[in-house]
């Protein structure tokens, strides 16, 4: 067993080599124009017997083992409480049915590649004719290949190619989709997690004074009127918390779509958040753009596959060749004798239907300005998305500094000084109130704007196709 997968290896290589050195012989064939006239018939035969020789090297399949990939050979990460965002976003690149199921097209695409370059089946024929009173009885067998003009099988070859790679640039669109998405979730999870923490020690902090304004309403110390209000408050934060730890079910339930899990399986937030900030300017940013982006990248497959289709179209102008022998074998009763000629036959297509090739030549070149007018279009709406995504990423980055450096701390003195009001009677329970507010809101601000930060990253790394972790100030 070990031999012949040796064998099969070495036969592999051996076919690409060959492969390579048709190629390199024939284009210097091509090249060679002036020859005395005497060699000139020689040179000729030799081309086309190395014509045929090409046609029958590259007829034979190339795929000789399935192709390998992520989806069939690697293994699902553990998800424990330790996992990290990339843990969950590999478990997502092998489980996700979408992603999975542009990863087999790609593969599919790539098995086109030796059926379009491989010569159509041979035909083998026999034929009886039955004794007669004139003549013998007779058996005819005889073996035909159909050869294609030899261009076609070029064209044919490199649009398949194309085509495989345009496959190839949806199953990474794809997967920098499932990403984007995944990651959207993962950061939104987060801020429900910091929100509920803020808004529960804030609860915490009214309930204990609460209770201090209860004794004090109950001692005549302060209005009646004080109690309400504080007690109006709690309850909005206790609402507020509860429409917050709602909001785990549609998250839980969105990320385990993308994890092919079960919709309420627990998925680990991120215990923190970087700030993210790129280094790079915004040309180089949609420079990246429009070097790297999977979509971009199909349609040029796509256009380099409509040029090998305008061309392909051109060759049906020329006829396909079909070469046949027959071997007849005839046994003649009355003089005991044998009769074995042997035939050649050679037939041509002929390509006499121009309205139908016309047709077909006219519907590529359509196809292929459709196909320059798609990149247009594509390269200047994820231009715009790309420009969006960096001025909201610049403005969060903003408010993240805005809130920690200046507002939070504010609203930090603010309150302490009107709890030293409070205790002396120089401000009202109102201001303190007033205050603790304007704080929560502050922190919460603050943990939304490093939550669209980071999902705007994420946006601008989807949308330039590269991972901008290694570009960050």
């Amino acid at each position: 067993m070990i031999c012949f997968s040796f064998l099969l290896t070495f036969f592999h290589k051996l076919k690409k080599i060959i492969e390579k050195t048709i190629i390199y012989i024939y284009d210097g064939l091509n090249h060679i124009t002036i020859l005395p006239y005497i060699y000139r018939h020689y040179f000729f035969t030799v081309k086309k017997f190395f014509i045929c020789f090409i046609t029958i090297v590259l007829s034979y399949p190339a795929g000789i083992y399935p192709l390998q990939g992520k989806h069939q050979d690697a293994q699902l990460p553990e998800l424990t409480e330790t996992a990290g965002l990339n843990d969950y976003l590999q478990y997502a690149e092998l489980s996700n049915p979408a992603v999975g199921a542009a990863f087999d097209r790609w593969k599919s695409a790539i098995q086109k590649i030796p059926q379009a370059r491989s010569l159509p089946d041979p035909r083998f024929i026999y034929t009886r004719k039955d004794e007669t009173h004139e003549d013998p009885r007779m058996h005819i067998i005889g073996i035909s290949q159909m050869v294609p003009w030899l261009p076609k099988l070029f064209l044919k070859m490199d649009i398949a190619e194309k085509s495989a790679g345009a496959e190839y640039q949806k199953y990474l669109s794809e997967k920098n989709k499932l990403f984007f998405n995944f990651k959207n979730a993962y950061f939104e999870l987060y801020f429900v997690e910091k929100s509920e923490q803020i808004v529960t020690d804030d609860i915490e902090l009214m309930k204990n004074l609460e209770s201090v304004i209860r004794s004090q309403y109950e001692n005549n110390l302060s209005p009646y009127s004080d109690l309400i209000k504080l007690q109006v408050e709690l309850g909005k934060l206790e609402n507020r918390l509860q429409e917050i730890r709602s909001m785990r079910v549609p998250l839980y339930a969105q990320m385990n779509a993308y994890l092919d899990r079960p919709p309420d399986s627990i998925i680990y937030p991120a215990k923190s958040l970087d700030k993210p900030d790129i280094s790079l300017s915004d040309n180089e940013i949609v420079a990246l753009m429009q070097k790297e982006n999977p979509e971009l990248r199909e349609i040029d497959y796509t256009i380099s596959a409509r040029k090998s289709g305008i061309k392909l179209a051109g060759q049906n102008f020329y006829p396909d060749l079909d070469f046949g022998m027959d071997f007849m074998y005839t046994k003649d009763k009355m003089h005991d004798s044998l009769n074995n000629p042997a035939t050649a036959m050679l037939s041509v297509s002929l390509p006499l239907w121009f309205d139908n090739h016309i047709a077909f030549y006219k519907e590529e070149k359509e196809n292929y300005y459709a196909s320059l007018k798609d990149i247009r279009n594509a390269e200047n709406n994820l231009t715009s998305e790309l420009k969006m995504a960096v001025y909201k990423l610049n403005d969060s980055i903003r408010k993240i500094n805005l809130y920690s450096a200046t507002l939070i701390p504010k609203g930090e003195e603010s309150l302490n000084v009107v709890l030293q009001d409070l205790r002396t009677q120089k401000s009202g329970f109102l201001d303190f109130i007033d205050s603790q507010r304007l704080l929560l809101e502050f922190r919460l601000e603050y943990h939304r704007a490093l939550t669209d930060a980071n999902r705007y990253f994420a946006q601008i790394e989807m949308i330039t196709g590269k991972d901008l972790t290694g570009n960050r100030k």
